[in-house]
């Protein structure tokens, strides 16, 4: 986002030796009896605003450095400026200036900005065109008024969000640009007056000066290299880095940019996301406020940390034929810095600085912003400083860099002409340098991204860049079922008591070197156990992540950026659906099968235990696991010895066996006819023979 360079500032003392020929009455007072000293006169111009424009609305935040005092504070005029929220209404806020004017001061008039609305003042008369004029009779006047809370914009590109938002108010917080108001004063004296500005904010909150966040939060702190960074994290923001990771990219930043212009307090609020329609993913303004999206990470090559942090150490003006090197540097420095914290790996870098080579900003010519297209100023601007640094260092066998011609642009007085520019780049690169920065600023020719090899000939052997990656499938494994599911389609995934999770780790080592890696796996935010080896240059090997569940609930498994949901369930019960046997009527001596067919008719894996009784007596228990929807048979061969009739049972299913003894069983010798009904028959007819025979005697 375009960093707002340079205050409007006019500063001018005029110095006014009165001879005037007093005329007084009784006699009057000679010129050379008057002994009152010059009147002098000094003023710092405030902002218009107008939210119409981007480049405007962050103009107008310039922040207004008050006149240096020359003297202690006692002969300086105090302003105070308190920031509150409009409690009536969302969307206005409210400012309240207070002044304490030393005895000294002749005249104060301030001027408010353009949006101010519902002015009430103490000590002061409306002098017209939002002006208004010390009356002289209060050492401490007031003005009190209100602004917009809204800023917009319709930024695009890199650091284009889909929003409109620059600044805006919600129920709970404010994020705002405040603007200070012009001041006009004079004094009488040898001891120049300046102005001491402070700002405050009624309830909670928190300003740098320009930037201001008003709502509950948290507020972080580091001191390094001279600079103290105020980290803000509002209570309504989620943060995708810790606030320690993000302190310790801006404290890498600051030491690792030796260019100069280093502020001693940079301001920085974590933006709270929460479906507020953001135009830009961060904004940098005044000397050192900024505000970034609280969901970006530290590990894109665009890091727009970095990005708006690089802008507060850009402390030149410009002119049309420079002013591409605001935001082209701004995003080469981010991408550089976060490839050499190690956060990104150099393929992530070579992407983001090869978007230059696209069209149609590849076909715009960096000198002329009227031929921008497609934020050529990020994209082609970054990957053209990107090259000049490189040929820089190519140049001087590493002696220099494009860092010594940033410092010189900050050592600037004045604002950076392109013979300054092109001075600069020539006296630390030659003309190879120099024919490079003709023709890649002033025509629509485009460098080429460089590779590897050429990067580690500039700027050193690259160091480890590991990166890990979590497959997109995973393995359950278990004594339901052995499946492969797709983690990104199958959210949570489901799995059952019992069950084991196989999660494959890609490490791949994009670097120079070799290295080694710690990936800790963090189950429910615990670290349960840590993947670790060494890795060689541009290899790749796979770990696998094995967790068993014994409990059902819901468990997070993080790995790295990867986080992978798992609900654990009880299994579901199994149904015997059917019993059966290949006969129901058998001979003793003789063997039959049973069959049971079990099934799972619920969405999730089922174990079920299945006694086998037969005629009530335990024989056997089978235990069956079924994935969902499944179904099995469970079989038993059985050999009667005894005649009778048998309830064979499996689980729930029931069936009846006859059981035959063939010893006992004599096969009728006429068709049709059974034992008993022979023997009668036999008796009958032996009967009959007998009789006939003893009736023939001779």
């Amino acid at each position: 986002m375009r960093r707002v360079h340079g205050a409007s500032i006019i500063v001018f003392v005029c110095l006014t030796l009165a001879l005037a020929l007093a005329v007084g009455v009784a006699g009057g007072i000679s010129p050379t009896e008057n002994t009152a000293s010059p009147e002098q006169h000094a003023s710092i111009a405030g902002g218009a605003v107008d939210s119409d424009s981007e480049t405007q609305t962050e103009s107008e935040l310039s922040e207004q450095q008050p006149h240096v005092a020359a003297v202690g504070g006692a002969n300086n005029i105090q302003q105070t400026l308190q920031i509150d929220r409009t409690s009536d209404r969302v969307g206005e806020i409210t400012i309240t200036l207070e002044y304490t004017i030393p005895d000294q001061v002749t005249r104060l008039s301030v001027r408010l900005p353009t949006q101010a609305t519902d002015v009430e003042t103490s000590g002061f008369s409306d002098a017209g065109d939002r002006r208004f004029a010390w009356d002289g009779n209060r050492n401490t006047p007031t003005i009190t008024y209100r602004v917009p809370s809204d800023r917009t914009t319709e930024s695009r590109g890199p650091i284009g969000d889909d929003g409109r938002f620059l600044f805006t108010e919600t129920d709970e917080w404010a994020l705002i640009g405040v603007n200070q108001p012009g001041l006009e004063w004079g004094w009488r004296g040898p001891a120049r007056v300046s102005v001491d500005r402070e700002r405050t904010i009624a309830g909670e909150g928190a300003t740098g000066g320009v930037i201001a966040f008003l709502g509950p939060h948290t507020e972080y702190q580091r001191t390094a290299h001279g600079q103290t960074f105020r980290l803000i994290v509002p209570d309504a923001a989620t943060l995708e880095e810790t606030p320690e990771d993000i302190l310790d990219a801006l404290e890498f930043a600051s030491d690792a940019l030796r260019v100069g212009d280093r502020d001693s307090e940079v301001f920085v609020v974590a933006a709270p996301e929460d479906g507020t329609p953001w135009g830009v993913r961060g904004l940098q303004t005044g000397a050192a406020d900024m505000w970034v999206n609280a969901e970006e990470p530290l590990s894109d090559p665009s890091n727009v940390w970095l990005h708006e942090y690089v802008h507060t150490r850009q402390g030149f003006a410009v002119t049309d034929e420079t002013e591409w090197f605001l935001e082209g540097g701004a995003t080469y420095y981010a991408a550089r810095l976060t490839l050499e914290r190690e956060d990104t790996d150099f393929r992530s870098f070579q992407r983001e600085l090869a978007r230059g080579e696209r069209s149609p900003q590849a076909d715009s010519t960096l000198s002329d912003p009227t031929t921008w297209s497609g934020a050529a100023e990020y994209r082609k601007g970054a990957l053209v400083a990107g090259e000049l640094d490189r040929q820089i260092r190519v140049e001087s066998d590493g002696q220099t860099a494009l860092d010594t011609v940033f410092a010189a642009l900050n050592a600037q007085d004045g604002p950076v002409t392109n013979d300054a520019f092109r001075a600069a780049i020539e006296r630390e690169g030659g003309s190879s340098a120099v024919d490079a920065y003709d023709r890649y600023v002033f025509t629509s020719a485009v460098p080429t991204m460089w590779n590897r090899d050429a990067h580690e000939a500039a700027f050193g052997t690259a160091p480890a860049q590991i990166e890990s990656s979590v497959s997109d499938t995973v393995d359950i494994s278990g004594p339901y079922r052995q499946v492969t599911l797709d983690r990104r389609g199958t959210d949570p995934i489901s799995v059952t008591t019992g069950e084991t999770i196989n999660i494959s780790v890609g490490i791949e080592n994009y670097g120079g070197t070799a290295g080694s890696y710690e990936i800790p796996v963090y189950v429910d935010g615990t670290a349960e156990s840590t993947l670790n080896g060494t890795i060689e240059p541009d290899e790749r090997v796979s770990e696998i992540v094995t967790r068993a569940f014994d409990d059902p609930g819901r468990y997070d498994i993080r790995i790295d950026d990867t986080q992978v949901t798992v609900v654990v369930q009880e299994p579901a019960q199994l149904s015997v659906s059917d019993i059966s046997a290949d006969s129901q009527t058998i001979e003793t001596g003789e063997s039959v099968t049973i069959t049971a067919t079990i099934q799972n008719t619920e969405a999730v894996p089922g174990r079920g235990e299945f006694p086998i009784r037969i005629n009530g007596e335990a024989r056997d228990t089978k235990i069956v696991h079924l994935d969902a929807g499944a179904e099995t048979t469970v079989e038993l061969t059985e050999t009667f010895t005894e005649s009778g009739t048998y309830t064979v049972q499996i689980g729930s299913g029931e069936l009846t066996l006859t059981v035959l003894d063939p010893e006992t069983e004599t096969e009728s010798l006429i068709p049709g006819f059974g034992f008993t009904p022979v023997v009668v028959a036999l008796a009958v007819l032996f009967t009959m023979i007998l009789f006939r025979s003893r009736s023939m005697r001779y």
